[in-house]
């Protein structure tokens, strides 16, 4: 297989945009930069197949920006649609960039944001193909503890706080591209945790910008460290105060970056496994059914009476007429490297029960949830979660949902990504 990288620097000038991830920062203009936002593009060519991995240091791209950068994508290179994985790390540090667009919650890009990072894309896509070499993969994983279980139950109320008996997967996954003449060209590692680290007015790309700093620092040479993001969900930093979450610093986000990004390099120098390249991918598009849809006299009383946010929800509901929505679309996104290594690209904030669920389901492959994948419909609960209520479960409400889910969900994914895998 040929691999090659494209890197380009997407970071908005101070003081031009807002920071999207959390709607407490208001309008409130960029102050400064801890670090650059960057897109590190990933080009393959195996016999007659060629694809890409576009990974953005930004919270995530809706679906519209995602088909205009492919759009872009496909014509430039003559490839397919699904033979292109875009994803995003989900810093809650970076400019809008349409993760969510609507009335109830808007962070669309702001000025000429969204030209400016298809530009950007395409020219880092280019610089990859530009950049193949045929090279060599190896697979290793290894654990790494900076991340918690946000959801905590007591008495049948979902708050959101540390819950050490909480799921969550601390496994870290590191594919190493070496060239053959042995040196690396590049080191692929996934981790499932919330980039939310920093809260402040700063651009950053959080922890997993700060572990692909300590990777490059200390493998040297002219290695690349490219992070995927798995299902986070109802995952965060390990940032806690008595039995409280508490805000965290940039010092924070080094920390926790040199942990993440030495646990990669153990990794890739413990004699990692050889794996057999192959290129493949396949995509889908299936229906989450909503569980119901409210009555016209619900909607028409909290389009009147109801807090903004409910007031804004219902208008919008409203405004579907009849037409109103029984489910989301949802795509499902095929990407092997290998015959041991399937990426799964799934579109939103996905909970991290599915990562584990979906890594077993294939006993010879592995399959690696990303997260944050070919657009954004916001997060993506269990049965379970549905049930329980709090944030993961209610907020689709803010994409214009109708309601929650339906707990059939949960089955209707697990079965669709084995369908595409199998």
């Amino acid at each position: 297989m040929k691999v090659g990288i494209g890197i380009r620097n997407i970071t908005p000038e101070i003081g031009e945009t807002t920071l999207s991830g959390w709607g407490s920062r208001g309008s409130k203009l960029t102050e400064g930069k801890y670090d650059d936002l960057k897109v590190k593009s990933m080009a393959f060519s195996s016999r007659d197949r060629r694809g890409l991995i576009v990974t953005l240091d930004l919270l995530g791209l809706n679906r519209d920006l995602d088909d205009k950068v492919r759009e872009r994508l496909v014509s430039r290179f003559k490839l397919s649609p699904e033979d292109i994985l875009i994803t995003s790390s989900h810093t809650h540090s970076g400019p809008p960039s349409g993760y969510i667009d609507t009335p109830i919650l808007n962070w669309k890009p702001e000025g000429n944001y969204s030209e400016f990072l298809t530009d950007a894309v395409e020219e880092s896509c280019v610089e990859a193909f530009e950049d193949l070499e045929t090279c060599e993969l190896y697979m290793g994983s290894g654990s790494c503890n900076i991340s918690i279980n946000r959801r905590k139950i007591i008495d049948g109320n979902t708050y959101m706080l540390p819950n050490e008996e909480g799921t969550r997967d601390n496994e870290v996954i590191a594919v190493k591209v070496e060239r053959k003449d042995g040196s690396i060209k590049a080191i692929l590692f996934h981790y499932a945790c919330h980039p939310t680290t920093v809260y402040s007015y700063n651009i950053t790309a959080d922890y997993p910008g700060e572990a692909k700093k300590v990777i490059e620092r200390d493998m040297g040479g002219d290695v690349t460290a490219i992070f995927l993001q798995g299902c986070c969900g109802n995952v965060r930093p390990r940032l806690i105060e008595g039995e409280k979450f508490r805000s965290g610093t940039i010092e924070d986000s080094r920390r926790f970056g040199e942990e993440l990004g030495g646990e990669v390099i153990r990794i890739c120098e413990s004699n990692p496994v050889k794996i057999v390249p192959r290129l493949f991918t396949a995509w889908k598009e299936v229906g989450l059914s909503f569980a119901g849809r409210p009555s016209q006299e619900e909607l028409k009383k909290k389009s009147e009476s109801g807090n903004d946010r409910e007031r804004k929800w219902a208008q919008v509901i409203l405004s579907y007429g009849d037409k109103v929505p029984t489910a989301n679309p949802f795509r499902i996104h095929r990407f092997d490297l290998a015959e041991e290594l399937s990426l799964i690209g799934l579109e939103g904030e996905v909970c991290v029960e599915y990562q584990l669920a979906i890594k077993k389901l294939l006993e010879t492959t592995l399959n690696l949830t990303v997260g944050y994948s070919n657009g954004c419909i916001g997060y993506i609960p269990t049965a379970q979660i549905i049930g329980e209520g709090g944030y993961e479960a209610n907020s689709v409400r803010d994409w214009g949902a109708p309601a929650v889910y339906s707990t059939e969900i949960e089955k209707t994914l697990i079965s669709e990504v084995r369908k595409l895998v199998e």
